[in-house]
């Protein structure tokens, strides 16, 4: 089997090949859907913990902790970050 698979014209060969690419076929499109779904779940995590971070911003602003200035700066840092 293994001569087989080294011999170009053998038809073995060219089998196990093909069997290879169809499994392989068959397991890409779910690899595919995996790493989607986890930079869809990261982004909405990136979202959700930007969203946090300048309703706390606002809390100082409205409690005088910062200046309106301060929280202007720190707001575009957190979302240039997204």
């Amino acid at each position: 089997m293994k001569e087989s698979a080294k011999n170009q014209n053998s038809s073995t060969g060219e089998g196990i090949g093909i069997g290879a690419g169809l499994g392989m076929g068959m397991v890409m499109p779910q690899m595919i859907n995996d790493s989607i779904q986890k930079n869809k779940e990261k982004a909405n995590y990136s979202q959700n913990d930007a969203l946090d971070k300048i309703k706390k911003l606002k809390e100082l602003l409205d409690s005088g902790a910062i200046n309106e200035e301060e929280f202007s700066e720190a707001k575009k840092r957190i979302l240039n970050n997204l």
